[in-house]
């Protein structure tokens, strides 16, 4: 026990030898990083999303931005995936964050009025889903990364603590490296955390005033995506498309073909970057981009359907069978355990205590009627989601039913809708103004006006008042 002890001590407090030959980034300041031309950009669409004012946004939204990014300075997501170009952490996070603004807006203006604004109760909703999309993943900066810090003589200080605060005034220059990899749900427990630490007092306390809200913000900053309800589907098709277009972007540069770089504003938008995306699927030597895109590609082009063999929706994402790493193995050479492997490291793949991602899954249909499956938890399949794919809709009559990326936020079961605590149920009757989830499911998704139940009744704001 002492010795783990004193390894993990020697470890927090480890010092570099050597830093001549190191390439150290600067520390820099919130208005110096969000500098970059598309970061600017996103920042500036935020006020009218959330519908807020100059002062409401200075209060509650800018010391959001602003912390996460004096936290994550120059960091990348990954290792040499998605956003694994420096800054990629906060990117990943704006364009999600932003992603989630314009979903969540077509959900409460169906009739596609951009200009409107929302109500009290509604843009309580969308800062919350703003504010997760923002810290979803702030806790990697503790559980992802060992930063050490240096005076500008390029003199090691100590390693960053990042529960000691952002990186400012704890040094001038920064160096990173990946730290081993860590249980996932390690790292939702610190992002829990972090966000708490990173909200402004009156933005957290907004939220903490209504307990459904509190729910649905800690389920999405905690990956319970069923908990959050309809929000949860939300959320997961925002960072699905955002890890897409980044997809996107990583194949132009490695092949050099036309991506529509243009602001995502509309779901046809979206699904224009989809459809781009999709027209070439080449190895880029990263088993875990070259698998989400041959995915993706398969989909597109029909060669696999869900909730067909190797592919299942199931409580918590898809199932992927082995069969589907076989013939992802056959053409580009991976083992399924290389990119099983990646999924994992990434985060992307549901695993079990033992930090296993094969699950075993019963699923039922018809009358009486189940099976057993193996395989592996893709925790969000909208990142390999076509424009267009098809759903095997009855096991037992082979029919299917061919689908919209766009529509995937209602590719959710009654039993996921009502389930869900509760509060998709909630979500559906006092946004969708549907009376029922099961009405909700009868109209595919479609919102229903209905008066006063377009908005959300959320309890009196003690603590803000929109101006």
């Amino acid at each position: 026990m002492f010795k783990s002890i004193q390894g993990i001590m020697q470890k927090a407090s480890h010092k570099p030898e050597k830093t001549d030959k190191k390439k150290l980034l600067p520390v820099l300041t919130a208005d110096a990083l969000l500098r970059d031309k598309n970061r600017r950009t996103i920042v500036r669409q935020f006020p009218k999303l959330l519908s807020f004012s100059d002062e409401n946004f200075k209060n509650l939204a800018t010391p959001v931005i602003n912390n996460f990014a004096e936290f994550v300075q120059q960091l990348p997501e990954t290792r040499n995936s998605f956003y694994s170009q420096l800054g990629g952490l906060m990117d990943h996070a704006l364009e999600r964050s932003r992603n989630s603004m314009i979903l969540i807006r077509n959900y409460f203006l169906p009739d596609g009025n951009d200009n409107a604004p929302l109500t009290q109760p509604q843009t309580l909703w969308a800062y919350t889903i703003f504010t997760a999309g923002i810290l979803h993943d702030i806790g990697k900066v503790n559980v992802d990364f060992i930063v050490e810090m240096y005076d500008q003589n390029r003199g090691f200080i100590k390693n960053w603590g990042p529960f000691t605060g952002d990186m400012i005034g704890q040094g001038d220059l920064y160096d990173y490296e990946f730290d081993n990899a860590h249980p996932h749900e390690f790292k939702k427990r610190v992002t829990m955390l972090m966000a708490r630490q990173l909200m402004p007092e009156e933005g957290f306390n907004w939220i903490a005033s209504n307990k459904d809200v509190l729910h649905v913000w800690l389920a999405l900053l905690d990956d319970d995506y069923r908990g959050a309800g309809v929000l949860g589907k939300v959320f997961m098709r925002a960072d699905a498309l955002a890890i897409q277009q980044n997809l996107a972007k990583l194949l132009e540069e490695s092949h050099n073909f036309d991506v529509d770089e243009k602001v995502v504003s509309k779901f046809a938008d979206m699904d224009d970057t989809e459809k781009k995306s999709e027209e070439k699927t080449q190895k880029t030597g990263d088993p875990l981009i070259d698998f989400l895109n041959w995915l993706k590609s398969g989909l597109a082009e029909q060669q696999y359907m869900l909730n067909k063999s190797p592919l299942f929706y199931v409580p918590g994402g898809m199932l992927m069978t082995s069969d589907i790493f076989k013939y992802f193995s056959n053409q580009f050479g991976y083992s399924e355990g290389e990119v099983v492997g990646a999924l994992k490291e990434n985060g992307l793949v549901e695993v079990n205590e033992k930090g296993e991602a094969k699950k075993q899954v019963t699923r039922n249909y018809g009358k009486d009627k189940s099976s057993t499956i193996d395989g592996v938890i893709l925790k969000n399949p909208d990142i390999v989601l076509p424009s267009e794919f098809k759903v095997l809709s009855n096991p037992v009559e082979g029919q299917y039913l061919t689908k919209s990326s766009a529509q995937s936020i209602h590719l959710m079961t009654s039993e996921t809708l009502v389930n869900a605590k509760g509060l998709a149920n909630n979500f559906i009757v006092k946004v969708a103004g549907a009376a029922t989830a099961s009405q909700y499911i009868a109209t595919n998704g479609q919102l229903v006006s209905q008066g006063p139940k377009a908005a959300i009744e959320a309890s009196p704001n003690p603590f803000v008042t929109m101006k």
